[in-house]
């Protein structure tokens, strides 16, 4: 009897993730704004942290669409630098969301917030710095 509830719960678990993928690339389709309020972390070597507040750094707004056809257009402006937009090819795999080859870990995703993270490793000039992102966004009505 115990291994039979153990399989159904197994079983159970499946149907589950399986209907969670669908769920989220549904729930994904339209309009995102980006909270100013996003960050990100720079480390140095491991041993030196320096937090980044997007608005901080000139972020006025930022937005996200993602359309049915698999294309997200990313729409963002900075004090004193203009509009820029740019699509480009996206997917939703389980918890990850994979947008021009770089896979973020869905941490939250309903009706109303997507909340993405990311750990990305970059060398300049013989230094390495590992950046964490992490990326709140509001569902637009």
């Amino acid at each position: 009897m115990k291994k039979f509830l153990l399989l159904a719960f197994v079983a159970l678990g499946m149907v589950a993730m399986t209907s969670c993928t669908k769920e989220n690339s549904e729930l994904i389709i339209g309009k995102w704004n980006v909270n100013t309020k996003a960050s990100y972390e720079k480390t140095q070597f491991g041993n030196m942290t320096e937090t980044h507040i997007l608005a901080d750094e000139g972020l006025q707004s930022s937005s996200m669409t993602f359309n049915e056809n698999g294309t997200v257009s990313m729409t963002t402006q900075y004090a004193g630098e203009g509009t820029f937009t740019e699509t480009t090819a996206y997917a939703v795999d389980g918890d990850k969301l994979i947008m021009d080859g770089e896979a973020f870990t869905i941490v939250t995703l309903d009706k109303k917030k997507l909340i993405i993270e990311d750990v990305a490793t970059e060398t300049d000039g013989g230094a390495q710095f590992t950046y964490t992102y992490h990326i709140e966004l509001d569902k637009v009505k």
